[in-house]
């Protein structure tokens, strides 16, 4: 524990007589741990789950051709993360096989708010695409998050 104190992998944050550690988000070390744990679980997700692991190439194409910043799997949900929350008639237009996996679209600042708001976003989704962006997204909140989660503030 000391030592990823110490690379600042872990944050110390001192209450009292007591701490509370958490993942440093703002360490590249620390991201890339939780990067390699997602494709981990990417990996199982695509192997139980043949519908979305038949829409990867699709997903390929649209990564291609819109400013995506993530897209994640949710239950039977697929999930994007746009720049242009406009594009998602355009996508859905043009790969019509994403329907069967109710597509929902967000743009940045409507799913850092979701994030706040849904913990599923944080705790059950996989990444399908663009995990250090996902793990940005959620830095940019990382706040709001530990005050809604931790018991001392409620």
């Amino acid at each position: 524990m000391n030592e990823l104190l110490k690379d600042g992998i872990f944050k110390k944050i001192i209450i009292g007589r007591s701490y509370l550690c958490s993942i440093n988000l703002r360490n590249d070390k620390a991201v890339y741990l939780l990067i390699l744990n997602e494709i981990k679980k990417k990996e199982k997700f695509l192997k139980k789950n043949k519908k979305f692991s038949e829409i990867i190439p699709i997903l390929e194409k649209i990564k291609s051709g819109f400013k995506v910043y993530t897209t994640l799997a949710l239950n039977d949900s697929l999930i994007f993360v746009l720049d242009y929350i406009n594009d998602k008639d355009a996508i859905i237009n043009k790969y019509p096989a994403i329907k069967k996996l109710n597509p929902v679209f967000y743009d940045r600042d409507s799913f850092c708010d979701t994030l706040i708001k849904d913990d599923t976003l944080v705790e059950d989704k996989v990444i399908l695409y663009a995990y250090e962006t996902y793990f940005e997204l959620v830095e940019s909140v990382e706040d709001k998050l530990r005050l809604k989660r931790n018991k001392l503030f409620k």
